[in-house]
């Protein structure tokens, strides 16, 4: 042992003190700093301007499950560089950064536990893993907790943050799109019911198959929903195309310039979506029975509060929801 080594072990310890990185929050919406401890309580969420921050699949199992109990399921294996791909980069060294700065093993987690006392299978994906890009491991993780929810007899609830499919798996990132449509079938004829929280930002192939998929559509406040990236340009400006090609009769409504990527209530304007969620209250569930299979059989569907919704009824000032008939 070096002198260094023995001054140093000879130290007195001495806890970490609270700074101004670790006491302060600062809001990506309102610029806002917020105490991290209000803001946590708040659920990540920003007491000052309501947005939603992203969180991760451990956070969300938190939030949304009964006292926060669960199990987390495990997934199958999946090759991690089928194509044996390299940008700038190569793909095995990001994966394994992304591992590390998230803990996780890749974009999509289940976890198994009770909403408002019923049994629930959870799929999250975690926008912090590689923009939670769809790639192989991703829908073996989806088919999985979609197989698990038939298995045990109980709804899936799919919360999806992504950024579409994941660029360094090519065509074997794609085809995860019509495997999670299959599996998403054998849960229908299965009578159990599929709900969606989309998240921000929810875009490309994943907007494209399971995102889109569900019984009912959940969206958070101000969440980016789209298939494609938000125009900045007059490329798709349908006035533009209309002087572009003068010999063709164009009829298209005037778009804002978002484009490709609708905010969440734009999304539910357009039928994408059934209800905004607010704050993210996991135990106060709203709780439908919605009959599947022409009334065959009831199942208990939890679905989040609307829009600040969970908050007032909290603070006493909603009346409980009650059940559909």
């Amino acid at each position: 042992m070096s002198w260094l080594d023995r001054v140093r072990n000879a130290l007195p310890f001495s806890a970490k003190r609270d700074t101004a990185d670790n006491l302060w929050h600062k809001c990506r919406e309102c610029q806002q700093m917020v105490f991290v401890k209000e803001w946590q309580d708040n659920l990540n969420v920003c007491p000052r301007c309501d947005h939603h921050d992203r969180i991760g699949a451990s956070e969300r199992f938190a939030q949304l499950f009964d006292g926060g109990l669960h199990e987390v399921l495990s997934s199958p294996a999946a090759p991690e560089d089928p194509l044996k791909f390299r940008d700038t980069k190569k793909y095995v060294d990001r994966i394994k950064a992304a591992r590390a700065a998230t803990g996780d093993r890749d974009a999509y987690q289940n976890g198994f536990g009770r909403i408002g006392g019923h049994p629930t299978v959870v799929g999250v994906q975690d926008f912090a893993f590689m923009g939670g890009s769809m790639g192989v491991a991703v829908g073996e993780a989806f088919v999985a907790g979609v197989e698990e929810a038939i298995r045990r007899g109980c709804p899936y609830i799919a919360v999806t943050a992504a950024g579409g499919a994941r660029m360094q798996e090519g065509t074997l990132s794609l085809m995860q799109m019509p495997r999670a449509t299959v599996a998403l079938a054998r849960l229908r004829r299965a009578g159990l019911p599929y709900i969606v929280l989309l998240t921000d930002p929810t875009t490309g192939g994943v907007t494209a198959s399971y995102a889109m998929l569900g019984d009912v559509q959940i969206s958070e406040p101000k969440a980016l929903i789209g298939f494609a990236r938000p125009a900045r340009d007059r490329e798709y400006d349908p006035r533009e195309i209309a002087r572009r090609l003068p010999a063709r009769r164009i009829s298209a409504r005037p778009r804002d310039d978002r484009h490709g990527g609708a905010p969440e209530r734009a999304a539910r304007d357009a039928g994408a979506t059934d209800r905004l969620s607010g704050a993210r209250e996991g135990g106060l569930s709203l709780l439908f029975t919605l009959p599947f299979r022409g009334g065959q059989r009831d199942l208990a569907a939890c679905c989040l509060v609307a829009a600040g919704g969970a908050r007032d009824l909290a603070r006493g000032r909603l009346a409980p929801p009650q059940p559909l008939p």
